[in-house]
C-alpha cells in the first residue's frame, strides 16, 4: 500500500516517514503542494497525508480538495497543529476522511490511518476496474482513451465516470451511487443527478459522434448504463 506524505517541515516529514515505513507502508514525500498535485495528476496513491499549513504555496485543504477530484477512493487524511470548529467543517465539507494532530505518536497514525482506510471501504467499496475488451480502450496509468481505434479527449472527470460505467457493462447505476464513487460523497439522487448532469452529456457527445449513439444510455428516473459494443 502505498502512502504519500505532504509536509513542508523536514523533522515532522522524516518522523512521519520512518512511522509509516517501519508498519512496512511504501511512502512518497512531498515538501510542497504544488509538486504533490503534479505528481497527482497523473499517478495516484492510497492513503495521503496532507500537512495544513504549507507556507509559500497553496495551503493542506486547496490541495486535499483537488486531489480528492481526481482521486475519490483514496484516504486523504490532514496533519495539523490545532483543530477548530472551522477547520473540521470545511475538512469534511471537501470529503476528507480524518484529520491527526500533531505531535505525531506512531501508535494514533497508524490507528487512524487503518480506521480510515476501513471507513472509506466500507462506506465507498471500490468497484473493480475490468480489463476493457472491443472498440473501447483504457489506459489507467495514462489516462488515455481510444474509442473504436481513434484517440478521445476527455477530462478527469469525464475518464472517471467512463471507467466506472465500464466497469460492469449493462448495470445501472444510480446518480447517487456514481457520484459517490466518483467523489467520496454521497449526496441525494437529485443533487447528483445535477452535479453530474453536464459531465454525462458532455461525455455521451465525444462517444456517439453521430455514430454510436446507444453506448451511454440513461435510465429513466434511476441513473445511467453502458451499453457495450462489438463494433
Amino acid at each position: 500500500m502505498i502512502v504519500a506524505v505532504i509536509e513542508d517541515r523536514t523533522t515532522d516529514q522524516e518522523h512521519l516517514v520512518s512511522i509509516l515505513r517501519k508498519d512496512h507502508y511504501e511512502v512518497l514525500a512531498f515538501n510542497e503542494g504544488l509538486s504533490a498535485l503534479h505528481y497527482f495528476q497523473q499517478d495516484r496513491a492510497d492513503v495521503i497525508l496532507i500537512d495544513y499549513h504549507m507556507p509559500g504555496g497553496p495551503n493542506g485543504l486547496t490541495v486535499a480538495r483537488q486531489i480528492r477530484k481526481m482521486h475519490p477512493a483514496s484516504v486523504i487524511i490532514m496533519t495539523t497543529s490545532y483543530a477548530d470548529i472551522d477547520f473540521v467543517i470545511e475538512a469534511m465539507q471537501i470529503g476528507l476522511d480524518d484529520y491527526i494532530i500533531k505531535p505525531f505518536r506512531a501508535e494514533v497514525v497508524l490507528k487512524r490511518i487503518s480506521e480510515a482506510i476501513g471507513r472509506r471501504q466500507d462506506w465507498f467499496p471500490t468497484t473493480e476496474i475490468i480489463p476493457v475488451s472491443g472498440p473501447l480502450a483504457i489506459d489507467l496509468e495514462t489516462h488515455r482513451v481510444h474509442w473504436h481505434g481513434e484517440r478521445i479527449e476527455l477530462t478527469m472527470t469525464e475518464f472517471n465516470l467512463l471507467r466506472l460505467l465500464a466497469s460492469r457493462p449493462g448495470h445501472v447505476f444510480t446518480y447517487s451511487e456514481l457520484y459517490a464513487l466518483h467523489r467520496g460523497e454521497r449526496v441525494e439522487p437529485v443533487v447528483a443527478r445535477a452535479r453530474l448532469k453536464t459531465h454525462l452529456a458532455n461525455l455521451k457527445d465525444k462517444l456517439d459522434r453521430g455514430l454510436y449513439p446507444d453506448t451511454l444510455e440513461k435510465v429513466r428516473g434511476i441513473g445511467v448504463r453502458w451499453v457495450p459494443t462489438t463494433s
